[in-house]
C-alpha cells in the first residue's frame, strides 16, 4: 500500500498577521496605559491619607448606595445625593459583600436604604464603614490594603 501524501497550504495571509501583530501591540499598550492611570489613582489617594494623617483630622464623609438597572451599584453622596462615582456589575465583590451585610440588618430592623452610611478616615489612616441607623461598624483595613484601597476610593470620589 502507497502512503497517502495530502499537501495544504499552511500559510497564513500576511494581512492576518498584520492585523493580529497591531491587535496584540494595542492590547500591551491599553493594558500598560491602564495599569498607568490606576496607579496614579492610586497615588493621589495615598498623598490624601497622607495630608489626612498629618493634619491630625479625622474625616467622615456620608456616602448612600443606589441599585441601578444595569446591576451596577450607584454610590452617592450622603449630603447632595449625587451620583459620585458607581461599582461596575462583576467589580469589586469585597464592597458589594459589605454592602449586602448592612442592607440585610437595616431590612431585619426595618430601616429603609435611604440613610447615608459614614465612611471614616481617622487620623492613624484607619478606614471605617460605618451605619449610624444600626450602630454597626466594620474596620475596613482589617481586610488588607486592596478591600481597604476600594472603599478609600469611594471617600475620595467626587461626581462628575
Amino acid at each position: 500500500m502507497k502512503p497517502v501524501h495530502h499537501h495544504h497550504d499552511t500559510a497564513v495571509p500576511r494581512p492576518l498577521l498584520i492585523a493580529v501583530a497591531v491587535m496584540v501591540g494595542l492590547t500591551i499598550i491599553l493594558s500598560a496605559w491602564s495599569s498607568y492611570q490606576k496607579h496614579q489613582t492610586t497615588a493621589q489617594r495615598d498623598a490624601d491619607v497622607r495630608e489626612i494623617i498629618q493634619a491630625g483630622e479625622t474625616r467622615i464623609r456620608a456616602i448612600g448606595f443606589a441599585d441601578q438597572p444595569n446591576g451596577a451599584i450607584a454610590v452617592l453622596d450622603g449630603e447632595t445625593s449625587a451620583i459620585i462615582t458607581a461599582v461596575e456589575p462583576k467589580e469589586d465583590g469585597f464592597v458589594r459583600g459589605v454592602l449586602r451585610g448592612f442592607a440585610r440588618e437595616r431590612r431585619a430592623m426595618g430601616i429603609g436604604s435611604t440613610p447615608p452610611f459614614n465612611l471614616i478616615l481617622t487620623t492613624d489612616g484607619a478606614l471605617i464603614l460605618s451605619d449610624p441607623q444600626t450602630n454597626r461598624e466594620i474596620f475596613l483595613n482589617a481586610f488588607g490594603p486592596t478591600n481597604a484601597q476600594a472603599f478609600s476610593r469611594l471617600f475620595f470620589a467626587r461626581a462628575s
